[in-house]
C-alpha cells in the first residue's frame, strides 16, 4: 500500500487539530484566553514545522533541481578530431562512474593519435586525482619515445 503526501498531510493536520482542541479544552477555566491561545500555538508549531519540510522536499527541491539540470545540447565541432569530440562529450555525462569509464576511453584514444593535449585535458577530470599524474607521465613517455625514434633516425 503506497501512503501518498496528502495522507500524510491529512493525518498530521487532524492529530494537531485534536490535540490543540484538548489541550485548549483541558485549560484552566481561570486562564486568560491569551494563555490558552499561546498554549494552542506551541503545539501547533511543531507539525507545521513539519508541514513546511514536507511540502519543501516534496515540491520545491524537485522543482529546482529540474531547472537545475535541464537538457542542453552538447556542443561538438564537427570539423574537430575524434579525441576532440570525445572529450566533449565526457563532459555531459551526469553519472560519474560512466564519466570516468569515458574519461579512460578519451585518453586512451587521445594518446593513440598523438592528440596528447587532449589527454592531459581529460586527466584533469580523473576521480582520483592521482591517476591524472600517470597520464601526464604516459604523455611523456610517448613525446621523449617519438623524439629519441626522430634522432635515432638522423
Amino acid at each position: 500500500m503506497e501512503i501518498s503526501t496528502d495522507l500524510v498531510t491529512s493525518l498530521v493536520v487532524l492529530a494537531t487539530a485534536l490535540l490543540g482542541l484538548y489541550k485548549v479544552a483541558g485549560a484552566d477555566v481561570h486562564e486568560s484566553m491569551g494563555e490558552r491561545i499561546r498554549e494552542a500555538i506551541g503545539i501547533i508549531i511543531i507539525p507545521a514545522a513539519m508541514l513546511a519540510l514536507l511540502w519543501l522536499f516534496t515540491s520545491v527541491l524537485p522543482n529546482m533541481m529540474s531547472s537545475a539540470t535541464k537538457y542542453e545540447p552538447t556542443p561538438i565541432n564537427h570539423g574537430a578530431d575524434d579525441a576532440e569530440q570525445m572529450l566533449a562529450i565526457t563532459k555531459r555525462f551526469w553519472k560519474q562512474d560512466m564519466r570516468q569509464d569515458a574519461l579512460k576511453l578519451t585518453i586512451e584514444h587521445a594518446l593513440a593519435t598523438g592528440r596528447y593535449d587532449i589527454a592531459v585535458e581529460a586527466a584533469a577530470d580523473l576521480n582520483p586525482t592521482g591517476q591524472a599524474d600517470d597520464v601526464r607521465m604516459r604523455a611523456i613517455k610517448a613525446l621523449a619515445g617519438e623524439q629519441q625514434q626522430a634522432l635515432w633516425q638522423e
